[in-house]
Parts: C-alpha cells; sequence; structure tokens
C-alpha cells in the first residue's frame, strides 16, 4: 500500500517504531561491540542484526509470561491413615 494512501496516525507510529529501532540498535553496537577493538563497525553490526530476533523474542515471551498470572501452589495431601 502506498504512503500516501495510509493513516497518518499509522504513519506516525511506523515512524517512531523506526527509530526507536535504530536507536537501540546504535545503543547496542556502542556497548557491545565499540570497546573491541578486534571487531570492526560493519562485522558489529553484521552480528548485531543476526542477533536482535533472538534478543527480541526473549524480551517478547518474558514480557507474555510475566503478565500471566501465577497459579497457587499446590500442596500434596497427606492421607489421615499415616
Amino acid at each position: 500500500m502506498p504512503l500516501a494512501l495510509r493513516c497518518p496516525l499509522r504513519q506516525q507510529v511506523e515512524g517512531y517504531a523506526n527509530l526507536i529501532r535504530v536507536l537501540l540498535s546504535h545503543w547496542l553496537l556502542v556497548r557491545t561491540a565499540w570497546p573491541d577493538e578486534t571487531v570492526g563497525a560493519l562485522d558489529a553490526l553484521r552480528i548485531l542484526r543476526t542477533q536482535v530476533p533472538l534478543l527480541a523474542r526473549l524480551v517478547f515471551t518474558r514480557l507474555v509470561y510475566a503478565s500471566r498470572p501465577i497459579p497457587p501452589p499446590r500442596f500434596c495431601r497427606r492421607s489421615a491413615a499415616v
């Protein structure tokens, strides 16, 4: 769908999502690969692009499981005949 036909709010949300993606990737690049002198910037960016989907999946599953209510603990009942 061309950009002109989309809702302006959707365009704004997608723009903010792209901005957050770029900022997070830059922050991860600076925090992880910048101190390492043996890894070049392009190599670090390539590694980052392969690892970010795994990181996103981990964060997403943590958020999903954290929002679920914790079931009450199950206690074993002892029989009275013991």
